[in-house]
């Protein structure tokens, strides 16, 4: 039996630059590759099997996972859907937490929640309502983002240009060069460490450039979603941390670990803007969280 939907109302502040339609480009046109100023739709979907693991029912169990990111520079969400009715919590950063109650979830039984997200992505930044007032928040230092530490702030000094896309520029490729690339590694280990040991998994990359940004003074922030060049299915190992940095008015990407710096920016879907400077709903979670004794939750 096909699965019902439940669309959920997304409001959105949209920005003053206008954006017209085109469709995404055939995976086999040349010109698929190439940064377009022309925004694009794009269709992404998600889902998780919840399993009851044990031999008793589970009594109100919760499920919560991030959709994406209501607006951003790159992305905005025109429409959510899920298979299972969802509430919709938002917080100060833009961050969307999809909530899913199960009142029974009877012995070994599993459950299956699929979301549906409409957006309209673009290779080139679009100004956003209050970026500048928002943008000081993105210069302090915090956790795993220690952009006060002294030996971070040497390195900054050596880093500093001109202009803020100049500093920038500068930073990506000192990073880039400077960290050897990891595997996969389950535990944040934040900025410094990824300089004391020059290694890191992508969140280190994006972490020791968004400090070294603040350490100069330039908004800079840390992101979490998916590489998705085309619509279709976002699968657990497309998982991805990059960077945004603010510059002549506008949140600009920079990916050391994938190397791209301001550009191929509708490759990505933002799930997340990382700060511990704001509460979480999902705590320390990236991805999804639940609650329930013997609940066991894969993405599927």
């Amino acid at each position: 039996m096909r699965a019902a939907f439940v669309t959920l109302a997304i409001a959105c502040v949209f920005a003053a630059a206008p954006w017209s339609l085109a469709q995404a480009p055939s995976p086999a046109s040349p010109t698929a590759a190439r940064d377009s100023d022309t925004p694009q739709k794009r269709h992404v979907r998600f889902s998780f099997t919840l399993q009851n693991s044990g031999a008793h029912p589970i009594e109100q169990a919760t499920f919560s996972t991030y959709a994406p990111v209501r607006l951003t520079s790159y992305q905005r969400v025109e429409s959510l859907a899920t298979s299972l009715p969802a509430e919709v919590q938002a917080d100060a950063l833009g961050n969307q937490v999809l909530q899913v109650r199960l009142d029974t979830l009877a012995p070994y039984a599993a459950r299956i929640i699929t979301v549906d997200a409409e957006l309209i992505v673009t290779d080139k930044p679009r100004a956003l309502p209050g970026s500048d007032a928002t943008a000081a928040l993105f210069t302090r230092p915090e956790r795993y983002i220690e952009s006060d530490h002294p030996k971070l702030k040497e390195i900054a000094r050596t880093l500093r240009a001109e202009s803020a896309m100049a500093t920038a520029q500068n930073t990506f490729t000192w990073v880039r060069r400077g960290l050897s690339q990891t595997g996969f590694t389950a535990e944040d280990r934040g900025a410094l460490r990824a300089l004391e040991d020059k290694a890191g998994d992508c969140t280190e990359h994006a972490y020791l450039f968004v400090a070294l940004m603040r350490a100069n003074g330039i908004p800079a922030r840390a992101l979490g979603g998916y590489l998705a060049a085309e619509s279709g299915l976002l699968r657990p190992h497309d998982y991805h941390n990059w960077a945004e940095f603010y510059a002549d008015g506008l949140w600009q990407l920079a990916d050391p670990h994938q190397g791209n710096f301001a550009r191929n920016a509708r490759k990505y879907v933002a799930t997340r803007v990382l700060s511990s400077l704001v509460p979480s709903a999902l705590g320390a979670a990236h991805r999804y969280a639940a609650a329930g004794p013997g609940l066991r939750v894969t993405m599927n």
